[in-house]
């Protein structure tokens, strides 16, 4: 089995030996052990409208679509198989990473020109509420 440390002066490296510290091969210092953990996403129960009751994991919720599958095909007569997708799975959803960058690049370019255009309105707007100023304290002056 490897560990991973972390030498102040080199960088990451790896040993076969299991310590808080080691020896450097490079340099002689020393080299703290590094300590990960891989969490996975914690999943919360909630209430899923497509299935009319509280999913409790990710694993009821397939159990559940295999069961809305089976109630579909039974009810209908044709063949259905619903899957569980994660929201942000783009490609789940039938969407290509050019198709997101074309209409990421789209949206940018909008809002650079309504920003430019705001400005241009704001600057119109302050120069118009200078000139009533400028009018109102040459009133009051005369």
């Amino acid at each position: 089995m490897r560990y991973g440390y972390k030498c102040f002066q080199c960088g990451p490296l790896d040993s076969d030996k299991r310590a808080d510290f080691v020896i450097c091969d490079r340099c002689g210092d020393r080299a703290r052990r590094d300590w990960k953990f891989k969490v996975d996403k914690s999943f919360e129960a909630h209430y899923s409208p497509a299935f009319g009751t509280v999913v409790e994991s990710p694993r009821h919720a397939r159990d559940l679509a295999k069961a809305a599958s089976a109630e579909a095909y039974l009810r209908t007569g044709i063949e259905a198989d619903y899957q569980v997708v994660e929201v942000f799975d783009d490609e789940a959803f039938g969407i290509n990473k050019e198709e997101k960058e074309f209409y990421a690049a789209q949206t940018r370019q909008r809002l650079v020109q309504d920003a430019a255009t705001t400005g241009a309105e704001l600057a119109k707007a302050e120069a118009a509420r200078d000139a009533k100023r400028a009018e109102k304290s040459e009133s009051v002056d005369a």
